[in-house]
């Protein structure tokens, strides 16, 4: 079990790294995938929302231990694709890194 005061601030100091990662790609000038980028901060944001939602469907009566199971297994789904999204994160960073930015873009 992690502390709520933990899980706090291991979510504070990764939303730390993830906005200056953002900012310094801004102040560098370097262009960043706009689908890369929100396909990261939907699964960010989105998807620990989805999980809270789906674990408050879990059910209390012993018959109902099957329908619980799918639920786990669908949370446990839906945090690996969590765990993806934030993958996103470092390969958007190189990309923008390695990729020239238009000089007619504006």
């Amino acid at each position: 079990m992690i502390a709520y005061l933990h899980f706090a601030v291991l979510i504070s100091i990764l939303f730390g790294i993830f906005g200056i990662g953002y900012w310094l790609m801004q102040k560098m000038n370097k262009k960043l995938s706009k689908w890369l980028s929100w396909i990261h901060i939907v699964l960010t944001f989105g998807g620990p929302l989805a999980a809270w939602i789906i674990s408050n469907f879990y059910r209390t009566e012993i018959v109902e231990f099957k329908f619980n199971n799918n639920l786990t297994l669908i949370i446990t789904l839906i945090v690996l694709i969590i765990i993806f999204g934030q993958l996103i994160f470092p390969i958007n960073i190189v990309r923008g890194l390695i990729i020239k930015k238009d000089k007619t873009s504006g």
